[in-house]
């Protein structure tokens, strides 16, 4: 995309063309997949196997523990809890829990917490009474977060305390309206700003005048601008290097969705914008 700066009539001001391509998707559905294996598993105390016997895709046999949770009560209340961690937020809608065994050693209930980026809230409360069966769902609404965990859990069967699993699976889903397709990419686009969203945005930008670009980009959680060939920058304005690209950008850290310039001369400005999703 680009902005193309040019003369207008005799006068000193200068008309933006903002030429914006994008990279279309089909309307497939979005498939779920299991996303725990990406995680860090954690647990208040985990015996026979480790944690990462929880995401280890390992599904042994049903009627075979793997691994158990130590808790001396069918409720063992907040200090007994299950932890899952990833380096950066998911967003999920479904758990599948595969116990060791059946009618044994079965968790069955908890509360589910996610991590809001300080502090623990309650998403979910769940239960069951069926304990005759090797795997059950926890179903609730959409939810993207870093960490999640259950606490307050409940034990039933014949023996009601040490929970017993062998597997955790984490379904990804589509963020929270998305209308059920697919997780996409972001679509990096961007407008010129404007007062409302119901004010026409100007075409007319005067040389040596700041003005201001608005990234409108979908799913982003953070935007990168660059000014390409516009070397050296004007003062104040900085390139960083970016995680995602070798490409450097000006300073993100004062730029983020508004990218406000000054253009001190006619001509043929590109503009780069890169936006990165909460998937990265």
């Amino acid at each position: 995309m680009h902005i193309d700066l040019l003369k207008s009539s005799s006068n000193s001001k200068i008309r933006v063309i903002i030429l914006m391509y994008f990279l279309l998707f089909g309307t497939v559905l979005f498939a779920q997949t299991n996303i725990a294996p990406l995680a860090t598993p954690s647990a208040s105390t985990c015996n026979t196997g480790a944690c990462a016997t929880l995401n280890d895709l390992n599904f042994g046999t049903c009627g075979a523990q793997q691994m158990w949770i130590t808790s001396a009560a069918s409720n063992p209340g907040s200090a007994i809890f299950i932890q899952f961690t990833w380096p950066a937020p998911v967003t999920f809608n479904r758990i599948t829990i595969h116990n060791g065994e059946q009618n044994n050693r079965f968790m069955t209930g908890a509360t589910m917490e996610i991590w809001n980026g300080s502090a623990w809230v309650v998403h979910h409360n769940f239960s069951t009474t069926n304990l005759a069966v090797c795997n059950w769902d926890v179903n609730f609404p959409v939810v993207t977060t870093s960490q999640f965990r259950f606490i307050n859990t409940t034990v039933g069967g014949n023996q009601s305390s040490n929970m017993n699993f062998r597997e955790i699976e984490v379904w990804s889903a589509s963020p929270a309206g998305g209308g059920g397709g697919p997780v996409l990419p972001p679509i990096a686009n961007f407008f010129p700003s404007q007062s409302s969203t119901t004010t026409a945005p100007t075409d007319t930008v005067w040389i040596n005048s700041p003005y201001e670009l608005v990234a409108t980009s979908t799913n982003t959680s953070r935007n990168f601008w660059d000014i390409q060939g516009e070397n050296p920058l004007l003062p104040g304005y900085v390139r960083n290097n970016v995680a995602w690209t070798t490409q450097q950008y000006i300073d993100t850290a004062k730029y983020d969705s508004r990218l406000r310039y000054t253009y001190n001369r006619r001509g043929f400005w590109p503009i780069r914008l890169l936006a990165v999703n909460n998937l990265k």
